[in-house]
């Protein structure tokens, strides 16, 4: 009955997308998104790369959540292809965004930072 009123904001709208429409329209381009970390390389903490890694990885983060959230909670039209994205982004952030986290924790600790 309150379902209408939780459509008129980006996270109903989101989930509505995930749901019931083609979750692929939103989440093969986040995804291509994120693949553009791959292009930055390394990188240092202190750059305005960070800033942009950063902001991504929230998001897809995010994304995951709701993706979860969909799975586990809603009945999806799209299920398998809401589990494909799941791994996909999650494996995106473990091959791409962790190895970088990593190095600026190291590269912080050697500037005692």
């Amino acid at each position: 009955a309150d379902t209408t009123r939780l459509l008129g904001c980006p996270q109903g709208l989101l989930l509505n997308e995930l749901s019931h429409q083609h979750p692929q329209g939103v989440l093969r381009p986040l995804l291509n998104i994120v693949s553009t970390i791959r292009e930055l390389g390394p990188s240092s903490v202190y750059s305005l790369n960070a800033t942009y890694v950063l902001f991504l990885a929230d998001i897809t983060a995010q994304v995951l959540q709701f993706i979860r959230f969909t799975q586990q909670h809603l009945k999806p039209v799209a299920r398998g292809v809401l589990d494909e994205y799941d791994r996909k982004l999650a494996d995106a952030l473990n091959e791409l965004v962790v190895p970088l986290l990593e190095s600026w924790e190291n590269e912080c600790q050697e500037s005692n930072d």
